[in-house]
């Protein structure tokens, strides 16, 4: 029987998160650049001068240029993921790796020094483009692909509240339909977890098949408390929570995204303009 492939399984093969094999090859690629680099500037260094208006300055400056309109790109091939330009891993991986060869290369386009306060400010700025970046790396991986591809809409994240508000109504209108002893050994066992939707600690720092499996070792523990005949009962109360965690921590998730796109965008933006106007300075004064 042929297996029906969803939208989210199409999307999972495009971004090809279960390719490790792609990552390695970048790894691979990264650390051969990084090394050979090594090789070339130490032998380089000791019989030339270096700085960044000579050939090899001129070199790794056009290399940093070619690695940060590479990283560019990136954003273009995600609004165009319908179009097959490589498949969106390739462009996500390259862009964490080309994002930190760049780094080395304009080390390197300095002739391994800082001169004056505009290089040093410039250096600094593509430094925290980059950690921001890392930064990005981290949360994209904490959130489900599903909702990584829905990031950019802006009806995504209203939707899940109504669906947390919903569900929130529907438990606590469950509770109030049972008996007292169950209720005790809600509060008991689930704790707030069927109350509370706000940011916590936990949330924050456990991805969310951690926090499910926690909450359905706390209904386990509820279950051995209770008559057969509210087992039932049981299961549905834990499809209600389960189903309105995975709510609030996607909507966190977005919240933390959101929070960070205001921090890596004007970064970005940033240093694309002391980039121009480092080389507007160079070629015109």
């Amino acid at each position: 029987m042929k297996k029906q492939t969803t939208e989210t399984d199409k999307y999972s093969t495009e971004y090809g998160v279960t390719n490790s094999s792609l990552n390695v090859k970048w790894m691979i690629f990264s650390a051969i650049t990084i090394f050979s680099q090594m090789i070339f500037a130490y032998y380089y260094s000791r019989n030339n001068d270096w700085h960044a208006g000579t050939t090899a300055g001129i070199v790794y400056g056009v290399l940093t240029l070619t690695g940060v309109l590479f990283l560019g790109f990136y954003r273009i091939r995600r609004a165009t993921y319908r179009v097959k330009l490589g498949s969106m891993r390739w462009w996500y991986l390259g862009h964490i790796h080309v994002g930190f060869l760049s780094i080395i290369f304009l080390f390197l386009h300095t002739g391994y020094g800082l001169h004056g306060f505009f290089n040093s400010f410039l250096l600094f700025i593509y430094i925290l483009v980059i950690t921001s970046g890392i930064a990005g790396w981290f949360i994209f991986a904490m959130l489900p692909v599903s909702n990584a591809r829905q990031i950019g809409a802006m009806n995504v994240e209203s939707e899940l509240v109504e669906d947390i508000e919903s569900r929130s109504r529907e438990i606590e209108e469950y509770l109030a339909s049972k008996a007292q002893y169950f209720r005790v050994l809600a509060d008991k066992y689930v704790g707030s977890s069927h109350k509370d939707s706000g940011i916590t600690i936990k949330r924050m720092l456990m991805n969310e098949r951690e926090l499910l499996d926690q909450m359905r070792h706390n209904f386990f523990r509820m279950r051995s408390e209770l008559p057969p005949q509210e087992l039932y009962s049981l299961d549905f109360l834990q499809s209600l929570c389960i189903e309105r965690e995975k709510y609030i921590v996607r909507v966190l998730r977005f919240k933390i995204m959101r929070a960070w796109l205001l921090a890596h965008v004007p970064l970005t933006v940033a240093m694309l303009t002391a980039i121009t106007i480092h080389i507007i300075s160079i070629w015109y004064f």
